[in-house]
C-alpha cells in the first residue's frame, strides 16, 4: 500500500510539474527568409504518425492525436508560426503516405542506411531500445540466435526485419498493424516472439495488465535512432524541422514534453476486491465441499492403488532376477506412443551407455531410433507378421553413437487382440559390422580402381565417363546419392554436371565459391566431411535437401587448381563417413582426373572435326543462298570498292559478277549520289552501326523497283569494320499489296457506318411512304393535295433508291440470288444504255461458255449501268467502250489483300477511252461521297454502292487510269457450278385481302404505317412491338393466323429468335422478312431455315400486297 501511495505521489508531482510550470524555450533558432517563404507558400505542413505507438503518438479516446512526437510537433508550428495538421494511420502505411506526397512529416522514423535512401532525416530527438519478449512459460528462447525459424511478430514496415536480414536470421515474419496487435499474436501462441520497440510494448503489456504472462529476453538488439522524416527531396523542409528539434531541445521544452508522458503512473481501479466480494464467497463455498469429496474418494483409491502396488513390486522382481542373469539384452516395450520399456535388463543398459537398468526405463524408446520413421517401420513389420527374427538395425547410444545390433522380438497381445507390448532381445554386433564395412570398402575400392582405369582406354565420351564415375564413387561409400562438379570459368560456378538418387534432378544447378559443401570444397581446397547436413551453417537451402544426413566432398585437382568436386550422402542419420572412406574417395579422385583429361582430349579432338566438317558445309550453303538469291548481294571495303556480288546484283545493274568486283560503288550508283546520300550511310555502317532505309530506285536491267535496303558491318577480330554487307530486297508488289489492304480496310469501316445510318433511315421513309399512301387513298384524285402527296410518294422512292446505294456499299446484303448468265446480262444493260447515248460506241467481247455466278441480278444491273455512266460523262464529245467478260483463276497472292478466297471467277471488264484520272483521285474512287463532279451533279455514291455490292457478292472490283489515257473497271465474281435459272412473273390482282396477319416491329412509325396499309387492303391485322410480345399473341391465336410479317432487327429478343421461337410454336408458321437492310447474311441465315419472303422497307401497297399474295399461294410447309 505504501509502494502504492507513493506511485499516486509521484504521478501526480509530474502532472503539476508539467502542467503548471510548461516548457520554456532560451534560445529559439530563427528562419532564413528562404524558410519563411516555403512555409508561407505551404500555408500548413501534414504530420502523418501511427495510430497506435503509446506513448510517442496514437489517438485518444477522444479521436484526437496525443503523444509525445505529436506535442513536439505542435510546439515546433507555434514557434515557428505555422499551420500542423495531423492524420494516422498504421506504420507502413504512414512511410508510404509520405513517398506518395499525401503527407509533408512523418513524426518518427528509425534511421537506417537503407531508409536513407528514401527519406531525409531530421536530427535526432531520441533513442528506443528494442527488445526481445517472450510468453513467460518459453524456456527455449534465449537470444536472438535463437529465433531461426521462428515465428516472429513485428510492425509492418519495422527496422527489426533489417536488422534480422543484416544478421542472417531467417525467421517466419508475422507482420501487425502495431504493437497491441503483435502483443495478441504472442499471447494466443500464433507467433513464438515478438520483437518490438522497448518503451511502446512496455506500454501495451501494462495497461493490458498482462506483466505477468510475458518476458523479456536478453540486452537491446539495437537503439533506434527516432527522426522525424520526409520525402528525400523536401531538403527545406528538413532544415526547418531541424531548427525546431533544436529548439525545443535547448530550451527546455522537449525534456518537459517527455516527462509529461513518460512520468504517468498506471492507476489500478480501486475497490475491486469489495466489488466482487459475495461472488468470492459464494465459490470459496462450492470449492471447499468439492475437495471434502475429492479427499474422501482418494482415500478409498488410496487403499486399492497400495495393494495393487504390492503384488506390481512381488513380480517386478521375479522378473529382475532372472533377467539380470543372462548377457543380452533383453526387454519389454510398449508400442503406443513413444514407447515405455516396461521392462530392461542390465545387460540391455550396458549395450545403450545407461548407468542402470532404471535410468534406461525412464527414456522413451523412441529417442533410441535414429528417426521416428525406423521404429515406425520396426511396429508395422512385427504388427503385419507377429515377431521379427535376427533383424539387423541401427540404434542410438545414450551419448546418441549409433551401434548395430541383431534383435528378435515377439508381440503379446490383449484380450481384443491389440498388441499389449513387446518381448525382445538384442546382441550388440556393432564390431562384426565394421569388420563386414571394412571388407566391403576394400572390394569396392580395388573394383573401382580398376574400371576407373580401364576407362582411361575404354570411355572415350566425358558424359558416359562421368555418369560410371558418380556411381562408382557411391558404391565406394554404400550410397546412391552423388553428384559431380565441374567448374564452369564463364559462369564462375561449380556445375553438377551429373548425379544420381536426389541429384539426378539437380544436374545443372550451379553453386558459387563458398555455397554448399562443393562450393567450400572449391574454396578450402580440402575434403569436407558433415555428420548432419540440416545443422550446418554453409548449407544450401533446397527443399530436396531438407532431410539430408551425411554429407562428403572431395575435390579433384589439376595441377594446382581444383576442376571439380565428388560429393555423396546419405538420408540415414548417424550413419557417418569415417576416416578410411575419406582416404578412399581422395585416392578414387586422383585417378578420375586423369580419365577426365583423357576424355576431355578426345571430346575436343571430336568437336573440332565435327565443327570443321559442319563449317565447310554451311560454307557452301551459304553459297548456294547468296548465289541463287533474289536479294541483291554485295561486300564492299572501306575504300567503297565492291569486292564481290550476287547474280542478282549483276542482273538488276545489267552487268556480269566479274565485271563489277574491284570497281567504285559510285561507278554505279552515280557521282553525285554517292557523295550527297550514298556515302553518308555507308559512313555510319563503317562506324559500327546498322542502317536501313526503303526507296524507289532506277535499275539498268530491272527498271524502277522500291526496295528494302539493309546495311551491315562486318567486324572482324579486332572488333573493327572493314566490309560492308549490302543486301536489297524488290518489295514492289509487296508495298503495293499494303496499300490495298489497308485501302480495304477503310472502306470497310465506311461501309459499317453507312449500312446503320441507311437501315434507320429506311424505317423513316417506311413510315412517310405509308402515310402518304393512305392520305392518297382518302382523298379524290382532284383533291388540293393529291399531287403533293404523289410528289411526297416520288421523293421516298428516290429517297429510298439513294439508301439502296448506301446499303449497296455498305455490302448490306442481296435482295434475290439466283445463278445467272453474266453474258446475257451485259447485253441487256448495254443495249438499253446505247439506246440512250448515242454518241458512245459500245463494243462486247463475250467469252463462250461463260462460267455461271450466283448474283442478284438487279444489283449486278446497276452496279454495269453506274459504270456505264461513269465512262460516258469521261466521254463528254463522245468515245469507245469496250466491254468483255473471260473466265479465270485467282491465285491465293492475287486474293489476299482484298480477303476473298482463290479460284475460279468470272472476270468483266469495263474500259473506256476517256479522259482518266490521276492516280490519288483512283485511290478514292470507290469511297462514299467523293465525287469529281460538281455540287449538285453526283451524289459521290455510285461507284462507292459498286464497291459494296461486288464486295458482298464475294468478288473483287479494282480500277486502273491514267490522265487522258482512259479507265478500265475490272470486276471478278465467283463462279458457280448451278445451272441459270429463269425469272417467273406472277399475276397481277387487286389490292384486296381478308386473311389475319401479326405485323412484329419495334419501330412505332413503321408499325403504324404498315398496320393502317394493310387494314386499307381488308386484311386483319394484330400488332406486337417485340419479339416476346409476338410469341405471347401467337401461342393464343395461331389457328387464326395466316402470315407473320416479322422485322430483322430488334432489341432484346432479334428477328431470328423470334423466328426459331415461332417455329417451335408451329413448324408451317408463315413469315415474310422485313427489314431495312436488304438480305444480309443475318436475314439470308433466316431465309435459310424455311422462311417464305423478304421484303426491303420502305415498300408500296403494291410491293408487300404482292408478296403477300405470293407466299399465301404456295403450298403448305
Amino acid at each position: 500500500m505504501n509502494f502504492l501511495r507513493e506511485l499516486h505521489q509521484a504521478a501526480l508531482l509530474t502532472f503539476l510539474i508539467v502542467y503548471l510550470f510548461p516548457y520554456t524555450a532560451t534560445a529559439i533558432e530563427q528562419l532564413t527568409p528562404e524558410e519563411s517563404a516555403f512555409l508561407a507558400r505551404k500555408k500548413s505542413i501534414v504530420f502523418v504518425h501511427q495510430t497506435n505507438y503509446p506513448p510517442f503518438e496514437f489517438v485518444d479516446k477522444s479521436g484526437r492525436s496525443a503523444g509525445i512526437t505529436i506535442d513536439l510537433a505542435r510546439w515546433m508550428a507555434s514557434t515557428h508560426g505555422y499551420t500542423a495538421e495531423f492524420i494516422n494511420m498504421p506504420f507502413k502505411m504512414a512511410k508510404q503516405a509520405v513517398l506518395d506526397g499525401r503527407a509533408d512529416v512523418l513524426t518518427s522514423l528509425f534511421f537506417s542506411k537503407k531508409r536513407d535512401l528514401l527519406f531525409a532525416f531530421s536530427k535526432l530527438m531520441f533513442e528506443v531500445p528494442a527488445r526481445i519478449f517472450l510468453s513467460s512459460d518459453r524456456p527455449d528462447i534465449k537470444s536472438f540466435e535463437d529465433l531461426n525459424g521462428k515465428r516472429i511478430a513485428m510492425q509492418a514496415g519495422d527496422y527489426a526485419r533489417e536488422f534480422l536480414d543484416s544478421k542472417a536470421i531467417h525467421v517466419d515474419v508475422i507482420d501487425t498493424q502495431d504493437f497491441g496487435q503483435a502483443v495478441e499474436l504472442l499471447l494466443s501462441g500464433k507467433a513464438d516472439a515478438l520483437i518490438g520497440d522497448e518503451q511502446i510494448v512496455l506500454y501495451h503489456i501494462y495497461m493490458n495488465r498482462i506483466s505477468d504472462r510475458i518476458k523479456r529476453i536478453g540486452p537491446a538488439l539495437y537503439a533506434g535512432h527516432n527522426c522525424m522524416a520526409v520525402k528525400e527531396s523536401e531538403t527545406m523542409l528538413v532544415r526547418i524541422l531541424n531548427k525546431g528539434i533544436t529548439s525545443a531541445m535547448d530550451g527546455g521544452a522537449l525534456a518537459g514534453i517527455r516527462e509529461k508522458w513518460l512520468g504517468t503512473a498506471v492507476s489500478r481501479p480501486p475497490g475491486l476486491l469489495l466489488a466482487y466480494l459475495p461472488q468470492i464467497l459464494l465459490i470459496i463455498c462450492i470449492v471447499g465441499l468439492a475437495a471434502i469429496w475429492v479427499w474422501l474418494w482418494n482415500r478409498k483409491l488410496r487403499n486399492r492403488v497400495e495393494k495393487r502396488t504390492r503384488e506390481l513390486v512381488n513380480a517386478r522382481q521375479d522378473l529382475a532376477n532372472l533377467i539380470e542373469n543372462l548377457d543380452v539384452g533383453i526387454y519389454q516395450t510398449s508400442t503406443t506412443g513413444k514407447g515405455t520399456f516396461v521392462k530392461v535388463n542390465s545387460a540391455l543398459a550396458r549395450i545403450l551407455g545407461y548407468t542402470s537398468p532404471e535410468e534406461l526405463m525412464a527414456t522413451p524408446a523412441i529417442s533410441l531410433y535414429p528417426g521416428v520413421e525406423d521404429r515406425r517401420a520396426l511396429i508395422a513389420e512385427i504388427e503385419r507378421k507377429g515377431h521379427v527374427r535376427g533383424k539387423n538395425i541401427i540404434l542410438l547410444k545414450k551419448d546418441k553413437t549409433p551401434i548395430w545390433v541383431s534383435l528378435t522380438t515377439t508381440a503379446k497381445y490383449d484380450e481384443n487382440g491389440r498388441i499389449k507390448y513387446m518381448d525382445g532381445v538384442l546382441e550388440d554386433i556393432t564390431e562384426r559390422k565394421k569388420t563386414e564395412e571394412q571388407m566391403r570398402l576394400q572390394n569396392e575400392y580395388l573394383t573401382a580402381l580398376h574400371d576407373t582405369t580401364l576407362g582411361l582406354i575404354k570411355r572415350l565420351n566425358l558424359d558416359n565417363l562421368l555418369r560410371a564415375i558418380v556411381k562408382r564413387a557411391c558404391a565406394l561409400v554404400g550410397t546412391v546419392h552423388g553428384y559431380i562438379h565441374l567448374v564452369d570459368p564463364v559462369q564462375d560456378k561449380l556445375v553438377i554436371r551429373t548425379g544420381t538418387g536426389i541429384y539426378e534432378k539437380l544436374t545443372g544447378r550451379g553453386v558459387g565459391m563458398g555455397e554448399g559443401i562443393g562450393g567450400a570444397v572449391w574454396q578450402t581446397g580440402e575434403a569436407i566431411v558433415i555428420d548432419d547436413y540440416g545443422t550446418w551453417a554453409k548449407r544450401v537451402n533446397d527443399p530436396t535437401l531438407d532431410n539430408l544426413a551425411g554429407a562428403m566432398g572431395v575435390p579433384i585437382r589439376s595441377g594446382d587448381a581444383i576442376s571439380g568436386v565428388i560429393g555423396v550422402s546419405h538420408f540415414t542419420k548417424h550413419k557417418n563417413f569415417g576416416d578410411q572412406e575419406v582416404v578412399l574417395m581422395k585416392r578414387f579422385a586422383a585417378l578420375v582426373q586423369v580419365a577426365m583429361d583423357n576424355a576431355e582430349l578426345y571430346s575436343r579432338l571430336e568437336a573440332e572435326l565435327i565443327e570443321r566438317k559442319q563449317t565447310q558445309k554451311t560454307l557452301r550453303k551459304y553459297e548456294h543462298i547468296v548465289a541463287s538469291s533474289k536479294d541483291l548481294m554485295a561486300l564492299i571495303d572501306d575504300q567503297y570498292v565492291f569486292q564481290v556480288v550476287n547474280e542478282s546484283f549483276a542482273s538488276a545493274f545489267n552487268r556480269s559478277r566479274g565485271s563489277i568486283a574491284g570497281r567504285h560503288v559510285s561507278e554505279l550508283f552515280g557521282y553525285n549520289n554517292f557523295h550527297q546520300k550514298v556515302k553518308k550511310k555507308m559512313d555510319l555502317c563503317l562506324a559500327g552501326e546498322k542502317c536501313h532505309e526503303q526507296k524507289h530506285l532506277d535499275f539498268p536491267g530491272w527498271g524502277r523497283k522500291y526496295m528494302d535496303i539493309h546495311l551491315y558491318p562486318f567486324f572482324d577480330e579486332n572488333e573493327s569494320v572493314s566490309v560492308i554487307i549490302f543486301n536489297a530486297r524488290d518489295i514492289t508488289d509487296t508495298k503495293a499489296l499494303e496499300e490495298q489492304l489497308v485501302h480495304a480496310q477503310k472502306m470497310e469501316a465506311i461501309g459499317t457506318l453507312a449500312g446503320g445510318i441507311a437501315h434507320d433511315f429506311n424505317n423513316i421513309l417506311m413510315g412517310i411512304l405509308g402515310n402518304a399512301t393512305l392520305l392518297l387513298q382518302k382523298i379524290k384524285p382532284g383533291h388540293p393535295h393529291a399531287e403533293r402527296l404523289i410528289n411526297i410518294e416520288s421523293y421516298v422512292k428516290t429517297a429510298a433508291d439513294l439508301t439502296k446505294r448506301l446499303l449497296g456499299f455498305a455490302r448490306a446484303g442481296k435482295y434475290e440470288v439466283k445463278p445467272a448468265d453474266l453474258n446475257q446480262l451485259i447485253l441487256k444493260t448495254s443495249q438499253m444504255f446505247g439506246r440512250t447515248k448515242k454518241e458512245v460506241t459500245i463494243h462486247t467481247k463475250l467469252q463462250d461458255k461463260l462460267y455461271t455466278a450466283e448474283i442478284d441480278k438487279s444489283q449486278i444491273e446497276q452496279v454495269l449501268v453506274n459504270l456505264y455512266v461513269n465512262a460516258w460523262q469521261a466521254m463528254p464529245s463522245g468515245g469507245q467502250l469496250y466491254l468483255q467478260t473471260d473466265n479465270t483463276r485467282l491465285s491465293s497472292d492475287f486474293v489476299r489483300p482484298h480477303n476473298v478466297a482463290p479460284g475460279k471467277y468470272v472476270k468483266i471488264s469495263v474500259m473506256d477511252t476517256g479522259i482518266g484520272m490521276s492516280q490519288s483521285t483512283a485511290r478514292r474512287i470507290f469511297e462514299p461521297f467523293f465525287t469529281t463532279k460538281k455540287i449538285g451533279h453526283g451524289t459521290g455514291l455510285g461507284l462507292a454502292s459498286a464497291y459494296g455490292i461486288i464486295k458482298n457478292h464475294g468478288g473483287i472490283i479494282t480500277v486502273s487510269s491514267e490522265k487522258e489515257m482512259g479507265t478500265t473497271f475490272s470486276i471478278y465474281l465467283p463462279a458457280s457450278d448451278k445451272n441459270v435459272t429463269e425469272d417467273i412473273k406472277l399475276p397481277q390482282s387487286d389490292l384486296k385481302g381478308s386473311e389475319s396477319i401479326l405485323l412484329v416491329d419495334d419501330e412505332d412509325i413503321s408499325l403504324s404505317a404498315v398496320t393502317q396499309m394493310l387494314e386499307r387492303m381488308g386484311y386483319r391485322v394484330l400488332t406486337a412491338n417485340s419479339g416476346e410480345q409476338a410469341l405471347r399473341i401467337y401461342a393464343e391465336a395461331k389457328n387464326d393466323i395466316d402470315l407473320v410479317i416479322l422485322d430483322m432487327i430488334m432489341p432484346d429478343m432479334s428477328g431470328r429468335e423470334t423466328f426459331e421461337r415461332l417455329k417451335e410454336l408451329n413448324t408451317g408458321v408463315r413469315v415474310l422478312l422485313a427489314s431495312g437492310y436488304s438480305l444480309n447474311e443475318q436475314a439470308k441465315k433466316i431465309m435459310g431455315m424455311n422462311c417464305d419472303g423478304f421484303i426491303q422497307k420502305p415498300f408500296t401497297m403494291e410491293e408487300i400486297h404482292g408478296k403477300i399474295r405470293e407466299i399465301l399461294s404456295l403450298p403448305a410447309n
